[in-house]
């Protein structure tokens, strides 16, 4: 049986003689890339000349295929040959596939692509060694360079810190490009989970922009007051009765299931919308008694009203379980239940207050840097 090493240089030295002729040019190689939730895997590139990017495809289930004696070498090439030429045909005439690598320095270029991303922050420690982010609970807000691609799709960057010391930049001012492009383009939403299980069918269905309308129309968050950063309390006195009759204010929770998804307009990455400031301050606003946050995957987090009588271990156990048998490792945010602390203004663990830091001061800006 051959090692991974042995492995990893036949692929390097054979794929490109199974790709089709329009492809045969492509550079082929081995990299390591550390991914969140899963640390370091080995995966092969495929670029074409003149471009900055290229599909990746990870090598450790094609290895483990083949120990098993379930696949031989020919099938893998053939395999990743044709993972490569799918990607690749679609990376035509996209933004990622012509994409100028150059432009990954400059600032102003990218401050209106990044966004925000949370992922776990006990599972991803090495990780978040390498990258800007903030803590909060067992929850980091890391960032992220958009770049649009085919079908409606993105791909996506993460910001390290070499990539941030280029920018000269730091990581408040990161957060804050961020925070402005999430109100901007993809605004925070928390809606019933009826209305949330519509909206994947619909989003399933390719209906992103329908999905998204539904999403904004039904959206128990004031995006308006968001945007211009003061908590919702503030503007209360302005509000009139037409208003608070729409449920602004307090949320019924004898109607429908009291069970609301926090996320963003687009669904993807929605998690990270905890880190906005206000967001929770709203969520308070609605439900004074207090509330869970169940980090249900980095898309988007539950919230549980604190006056269902729900105990944050049970809470812990149903993340876990859930984890475990129904979502994606590489979605997988945490396995702990967080509570709003409003004195705070902050996410805690109940069941682990080692997690529970306080914010540190805002740091000064880099003077020279506009946002």
């Amino acid at each position: 049986m051959m090692n991974f090493k042995d492995f990893c240089d036949q692929i390097e030295k054979n794929v490109s003689s199974y790709l089709p002729p329009q492809y045969q040019g492509a550079q082929i190689r081995i990299q390591k890339n550390r991914k969140v939730n899963l640390g370091d895997l080995a995966g092969v590139s495929v670029t074409m000349p003149g471009q900055a990017c290229g599909p990746v495809i990870y090598l450790n289930n094609y290895y483990k295929d083949v120990a098993k004696g379930n696949m031989t070498m020919s099938q893998v090439f053939e395999g990743i040959a044709r993972e490569g030429t799918e990607s690749l045909d679609k990376l035509k005439n996209t933004e990622i596939g012509g994409f100028n690598p150059s432009m990954l320095s400059v600032w102003s270029a990218m401050k209106d692509r990044i966004y925000l991303s949370a992922v776990g922050l006990t599972r991803n420690k090495d990780l978040l060694s390498t990258v800007p982010h903030r803590e909060m609970g067992d929850i980091a807000c890391t960032y992220r360079i958009h770049l649009k691609g085919p079908d409606g799709s993105d791909g996506t960057i993460l910001v390290n810190n070499q990539m941030m010391d280029t920018f000269h930049v730091n990581e408040e001012q990161i957060f804050q490009a961020a925070v402005e492009n999430t109100l901007k383009n993809t605004p925070p939403t928390l809606n019933r989970m009826s209305v949330v299980t519509s909206c994947m069918m619909m989003q399933q269905s390719g209906h992103r922009e329908e999905t998204k309308e539904r999403l904004l129309d039904n959206n128990l968050l004031d995006v308006d007051t968001l945007k211009k950063g003061e908590p919702e309390e503030q503007n209360q006195s302005s509000r009139d009765e037409e208003t608070r009759s729409e449920g602004h204010d307090q949320i019924s929770l004898d109607d429908d299931l009291p069970l609301f998804v926090l996320t963003t307009s687009a669904m993807t990455l929605g998690a990270a919308v905890v880190f906005v400031p206000n967001v929770l301050e709203q969520i308070q606003q609605k439900m004074p008694e207090g509330f869970f946050v169940l980090p249900s995957s980095i898309h988007e987090v539950m919230i549980v009203p604190r006056k269902l009588g729900s105990d944050p271990r049970q809470l812990d156990e149903m993340i876990s379980d859930i984890n475990e048998t129904q979502v994606d490792p590489e979605d997988q945010l945490s396995d702990l239940c967080h509570e709003y602390d409003a004195d705070r203004k902050m996410l805690i663990c109940p069941t682990a207050p080692e997690l529970n830091k306080v914010k540190d001061e805002e740091p000064e800006l880099v003077p020279g840097v506009s946002l």
